[in-house]
């Protein structure tokens, strides 16, 4: 499906989704716009928080339906913390493909369509 990013194989399979579920419960939960919540994360004020992570991995689980924090854990616990948050971070990424790193962050009006 589309935004969709697998982790881990087998019984450990997950797959992860910005989807907009998981977006309006991360808004509600933080009282704050998606990316404000996302680029905290890598707030230098406030340094990576594990509790964080986990909080908003656990809504990208079930392609965005959400999971219990101990599903979450056991999770990473089973694939490892490294490729769980490239996973997270890729599902970022799918979900908002013009801030996805390198890319430029557009500015302005669209340019109108070709005739």
């Amino acid at each position: 499906m589309l935004g969709e990013v697998p982790l881990g194989e087998g019984e450990n399979r997950q797959v992860l989704k910005l989807s907009a579920s998981a977006m309006v419960r991360i808004e509600r939960a933080h009282d704050a716009g998606i990316q404000k919540v996302l680029a905290d994360m890598q707030s230098e004020e406030n340094g990576f928080s594990v509790a964080r992570f986990i909080g908003l991995f656990t809504e990208f689980l079930n392609a965005g339906k959400g999971a219990s924090e101990e599903e979450a854990l056991d999770l990473i616990d089973a694939v490892g913390f490294a490729p769980a948050v490239a996973a997270f971070e890729k599902a970022c990424e799918v979900a908002f493909p013009q801030e996805a790193p390198g890319k430029p962050t557009p500015q302005g009006k669209r340019k109108p369509a070709r005739k």
